[in-house]
């Protein structure tokens, strides 16, 4: 029996292929209406640019590369937000975009996605359990911060002489007019003192509803600042969305989880309380093993 050589697979080679082509990441697709509110056949379609990461590149890069297309339903089918893809210009002017799934760029970050939900969802802790009144509270403010295209917003309560902030989504970085909003952010925050009558901020729980980037950009930056020792990050670890930016947030809720700085809570209905609501589904699936690109452990929860 004569025994056939293979060459093991030439990486550098698929490097120089791939690197040709631009690599994209489906953030978002939404629905266009009418002047009367009738739904077209059409949609707004926003991509993020996908960079290699080099050797001792700066990861501080709070201006994403974006571009966006309109688009007939025709154009997109088989494609949906959180897939990495390649567009496609033809010469009648037509765009088209084509699965990089396979791309070996797409499917790290698939990877790092999958590690990093896996570890934080292995790592959940126990929320703490309440069930306060409003008769309890001495003052309660809500505060919604004008971040352009995007959410932040505060809820404070002083309970006795403790004073809790709580932080639902923050973006702090308009995509669409390339806005920094952060000084927004920050003015709100020394209001807060003012009104509460404190000298620094503490952030005791952060509330992430989705994994957009209009909703999560600033979320990084706060948590470094301002959260509480073993402030509570709440979001659903079961969703995969795999965009660069989202990959470093939860790297570092995860550097938080293991340096017990953090705690993690997972929005599932089952961790609902008077005070809290979940509406996130309670039938999941998510990777909790990653033994290589292509292959894992499933699980379903539910």
């Amino acid at each position: 029996m004569k025994l056939v050589k293979i060459k093991p697979h030439n990486k550098s080679r698929l490097r120089k292929k791939i690197k040709k082509k631009l690599l994209y990441f489906i953030h978002d697709i939404t629905q266009i209406y009418d002047e009367e509110g009738r739904q077209l056949q059409k949609v707004v379609v926003v991509l993020f640019r996908i960079f290699e990461k080099k050797e001792n590149s700066s990861v501080e890069d709070s201006t994403p590369e974006i571009v966006d297309f309109t688009l007939d339903y025709t154009q997109i089918t088989g494609n949906y937000e959180g897939q990495f893809v390649y567009v496609i210009q033809k010469a009648n002017g037509d765009i088209r975009l084509t699965s990089a799934g396979n791309d070996y760029r797409a499917r790290q970050h698939t990877l790092i996605n999958n590690r990093l939900r896996a570890s934080l969802y292995n790592g959940e802790t126990d929320s703490e359990q309440f069930n306060y009144t409003s008769q309890e509270f001495s003052k309660l403010y809500s505060y919604h911060v004008n971040v352009g295209h995007g959410n932040c917003s505060f809820i404070v309560f002083k309970r006795n002489q403790d004073v809790n902030i709580w932080c639902i989504d923050c973006s702090d970085w308009d995509y669409r007019n390339k806005i920094s909003y952060f000084d927004n952010i920050e003015s709100c925050l020394e209001q807060i003192k003012i009104d509460f009558e404190i000298n620094e901020i503490k952030i005791n729980k952060f509330f992430l509803t989705h994994s957009h980037f209009d909703h999560f950009s600033g979320l990084e930056r706060l948590i470094k600042l301002y959260a509480t020792i073993n402030a509570e990050v709440w979001f659903n670890p079961y969703y995969s969305f795999s965009s660069t930016r989202y990959n470093k947030l939860l790297n570092t809720i995860n550097d938080g989880v293991k340096n017990n700085t953090l705690k993690v809570v997972i929005s599932h209905p089952s961790n609902m309380t008077s005070n809290i609501g979940i509406l996130n589904n309670n039938h999941y699936i998510v990777r909790t093993k990653t033994t290589s690109l292509a292959s894992g452990t499933y699980t379903i929860q539910g």
